[in-house]
């Protein structure tokens, strides 16, 4: 009985043991615990801001043109003095006169120096006519003709009065006939007739009228007989005729060639 008690027991002893094997072998392990952080996903990398598009470059402003230089202002012409000369003025100018001829004379640069002196002469000159009457009375500057001026007829009526400026006339002039009826007006700029004209018959009755336009007739112009009947009237343009109508003595009318000029003669 011991030997088959002992072969059981073995055998035993295998079937538990060989089962117990076969179990392990088909369970499947468990894997061991690991110490490893679970994978994160990455977060996705944002997509980079688009570039901004450059400004564009403005346009250089135009460069503004240089102001042109700013004329210079024309010189003042001085004003023309006061043509009146009043009869007490004359006789204290004339206390002081330095007669042309005697004290003065001429230099060959057109200017006038009292006899031994240096300097151009400058104060009040009189001019006496071959038989010693009073024929002008100017003031002079620098040796030239500058400022008021009389002139008299041989009777001792004035004659003209006026302003000169470096030796031309400037300004208005006025004239009396002899009898002391006024002759007329007369404007000038530079020693040229510019401006309005007028003159009279002895009588006092208008001659002409008219004005002057640097030295040329311009614009309408009228003249009378001496009986004051109108003898023409004339339109003009820097000195030409544009246009004109005549007329005699007696009212009648006469006419006018293709240059204005009247046909016949005007009486």
């Amino acid at each position: 009985m011991k030997p088959f008690s002992s072969l059981l027991i073995l055998a035993t002893l295998f079937f538990f043991g060989c089962g117990e094997k076969e179990k392990g072998a088909t369970d499947p392990k468990i894997p061991a615990k690991s110490d490893a952080r679970p994978v994160v996903a990455p977060e996705p990398t944002p997509e980079p801001e688009p570039t901004p598009e450059p400004e564009p470059t403005p346009e250089p402003e135009p460069t503004p043109e240089p102001e042109p230089a700013p004329e210079p202002e024309p010189t003042p012409e001085p004003e023309p003095q006061d043509s009146s000369f009043k009869q007490e003025d004359v006789e204290e100018a004339l206390k002081v006169a330095v007669e042309v001829g005697e004290a003065l004379e001429l230099g060959d640069d057109g200017l006038y120096y009292e006899k031994g002196q240096e300097g151009a002469f400058e104060g009040w000159v009189k001019r006496v006519s071959s038989d010693g009457k009073l024929s002008a009375l100017e003031r002079m500057e620098n040796g030239s003709k500058n400022g008021r001026a009389v002139v008299w007829h041989r009777n001792g009526q004035r004659s003209m009065q006026g302003v000169y400026r470096d030796n031309n006339y400037e300004g208005t002039w006025k004239g009396w006939h002899e009898n002391g009826e006024l002759v007329g007006e007369r404007n000038y700029a530079n020693g040229v007739l510019h401006g309005n004209f007028t003159q009279s018959w002895p009588s006092g009755q208008t001659m002409m009228e008219g004005n002057y336009v640097d030295g040329n007739q311009d614009g309408d112009w009228e003249t009378y007989y001496e009986n004051g009947q109108r003898q023409s009237a004339v339109r003009y343009e820097g000195g030409k005729i544009l246009g004109a109508s005549y007329w005699s003595s007696n009212g009648e009318t006469v006419a006018s060639r293709p240059d204005g000029s009247p046909s016949g003669p005007l009486r």
